[in-house]
């Protein structure tokens, strides 16, 4: 702390600085995007007896999290699907753990008479170090068996492995684990012991013209007998990116990037289908839509140490917050550095709280 301080009267030389510090020394700053109830307490306050931690239903209103409608113009809103059907099948279920983000900014060059500016940029990436493929493939079976509990503590039925009325010969598959790529993170993805790995068309590694996944997963629904068929993504993210963006010479002089380390689930999306009936894949009487999460997920759990890595050439303050100067074209390189048994602590706190909310949304639009 003390070898931030030294650095900071320079770095509120610009008013982006000045809003990092605030962001990364509050839990209200806008990048984080969650209300003050969202961290994951290490005692969070259910809805089923303590005697099973694993029928924990948050105290919170899930409606306020998850957002999705059906295709169209005047899509009917997921969330009204629900009561449809009391049983719950589980088509899919993965998790992809985010192990390496990174954010640029940049300054454009700009001319006025009288006054020329030039360009500037600054990027920083993140690369996440000390946790194996055998402790994220637990913290995946333990995120699935646990999220199987939370729905039937929500009052549904599930089906789910010996109990599924479908195999996945009409699915497209990927090996485990699959290493994916999305905008500027990169992380692995992770399915249950037992169930394949598939992507939906156009997400992380999936098929980008083939609808083959998606029809089958109709298909799937139908010969269930028209139960609420979920393909559950979770994404586990280590770091929280800042960025000045990108911003013309005439308002800005600097460009900045920054990260704090903060275990979230910043993601969930769910492909939600009931066919009645099906048509090669097309549900042509039925419900077909996407539910996501519409704010992260954090926990406050501290998990890892952020380091200078060995390439890195870029400027830094303090033990956890890096900044790029003007001018340097550089590139900053940091990594988390973590354990298995401290990255699962965090992990098993946020992937609890995520899967619990997506339940008790089943929970507040039970089955009529």
């Amino acid at each position: 702390m003390g070898n931030f301080l030294k650095h900071l009267p320079s770095l509120l030389r610009s008013s982006f600085a000045t809003a990092l510090v605030a962001a990364f020394f509050t839990s209200a700053g806008a990048f984080a995007q969650v209300e003050p109830a969202a961290p994951v307490a290490a005692s969070a306050a259910t809805s089923a007896p303590e005697s099973d931690p694993a029928l924990r239903l948050p105290e919170l209103n899930a409606s306020e999290w998850f957002d999705g409608q059906a295709g169209g113009t005047f899509g009917e809103k997921a969330v009204k699907f629900l009561p449809r059907s009391k049983r719950v099948a589980l088509a899919g279920f993965k998790v992809v753990f985010v192990n390496e983000t990174f954010a640029r900014a940049t300054v454009r060059a700009s001319y006025l008479p009288g006054r020329d500016t030039s360009g500037a940029s600054a990027a920083m990436q993140v690369n996440l170090a000390g946790v194996d493929a055998a402790t994220l493939q637990a913290l995946t079976d333990q995120a699935y068996a646990r999220f199987i509990a939370q729905l039937r503590a929500a009052g549904r039925e599930v089906m789910a492995g010996a109990d599924a009325k479908w195999d996945y010969s009409e699915f497209q598959t990927a090996p485990l684990p699959a290493e994916v790529s999305e905008g500027d993170t990169k992380g692995s993805a992770f399915a249950p012991a037992g169930m394949p790995l598939w992507f939906q068309l156009a997400e992380f590694g999936g098929p980008r013209l083939d609808q083959a996944n998606s029809r089958a997963m109709g298909t799937a629904s139908f010969k269930a007998g028209a139960p609420i068929m979920l393909a559950v993504t979770v994404v586990v993210d280590f770091a929280q990116m800042a960025s000045s963006g990108n911003r013309s010479g005439l308002v800005a002089r600097s460009a900045e990037v920054g990260t704090t380390l903060a275990m979230s689930v910043r993601r969930i999306d769910t492909r939600l289908v009931r066919a009645e009936e099906a048509k090669g894949g097309i549900v042509y009487k039925g419900d077909d839509a996407w539910l996501r999460l519409t704010k992260p997920l954090v926990t406050d759990l501290e998990f890892a140490v952020l380091e200078v890595a060995e390439k890195d050439h870029g400027s830094g303050v303090g033990g956890f917050l890096s900044r790029a100067f003007v001018g340097t074209g550089k590139t900053a390189f940091r990594r988390a550095e973590t354990s298995n048994g401290e990255y699962s602590k965090a992990a098993t706190a946020v992937l609890e709280r995520a899967t619990g909310t997506l339940a008790k949304l089943f929970a507040e639009h039970a089955a009529q």
